[in-house]
């Protein structure tokens, strides 16, 4: 069984429909979902590798259903008319509070007190620790000068509680969509802080490299 990649629920394009994104897009029952019978498509959730498996239909087959259920069951198709339209109504008032949780927690981001001009020394130490522990040993002869991307990232995973509020947040009800947006304003207001430092600190080196690196 595999992820079929196309497939996304949120992808309009998609010729797929999930069940989660039946009853949304359609306001389709469990009940009139189990009428359409066996599903088209079976694959690995996307999302959980421990989830059970999700049921895909095509978008055509659940489209025809509601035609049939309008020519031939009307009071049917109006209540599942009236089913959509809460539905979706539920869909905005979880994106608009997603919105707000989302400047709270990027207003969140802690950083503790550190020394920009010791940064690139702290990365390459940091770099050099983890070949040894890959590999046993570690090559002097072989140069290695951090990149800015590769301090940003020392600075995000040791002196920030940037993995804890990802952590905090992973998996909770209406924040996958909000995730990748959470996780780039987190790291651009690190990236913010650390030029910040640079300027205080005169390190017109590591800026050069920092404003060359950001704009690539």
């Amino acid at each position: 069984m595999k992820t079929k990649d196309k497939w996304i629920s949120r992808d309009q394009s998609s010729p797929y429909r999930s069940i989660a994104g039946i009853k949304v897009e359609f306001g389709l029952t469990d009940a009139m979902i189990e009428k359409l019978g066996e599903p088209d498509d079976i694959v690995d959730n996307p999302k959980f590798k421990s989830a059970e498996p999700m049921k895909l239909y095509l978008k055509t087959r659940v489209e025809a259903f509601i035609k049939d259920l309008k020519e031939h069951h009307p009071s049917e198709y109006d209540r599942m008319l009236l089913r959509k339209k809460r539905a979706l109504r539920a869909v905005l008032k979880k994106q608009r509070n997603m919105e707000v949780q989302t400047k709270k927690i990027i207003a969140g981001l802690q950083f503790k007190d550190y020394n920009a001009s010791e940064i690139p020394r702290l990365t390459t130490q940091q770099h050099f620790a983890w070949i040894f522990d890959r590999h046993g040993f570690v090559d002097d002869d072989e140069p290695w000068e951090p990149s800015f991307n590769a301090q940003i990232n020392y600075i995000r995973h040791n002196l920030t509680n940037y993995e804890s509020i990802l952590d905090s947040i992973k998996g909770k009800v209406g924040v996958e969509k909000a995730y990748e947006t959470i996780k780039a304003a987190l790291n651009a207001r690190i990236i913010e802080q650390y030029k910040a430092k640079l300027v205080e600190s005169g390190d017109a080196e590591q800026l050069f490299l920092a404003e060359n690196e950001t704009r690539g």
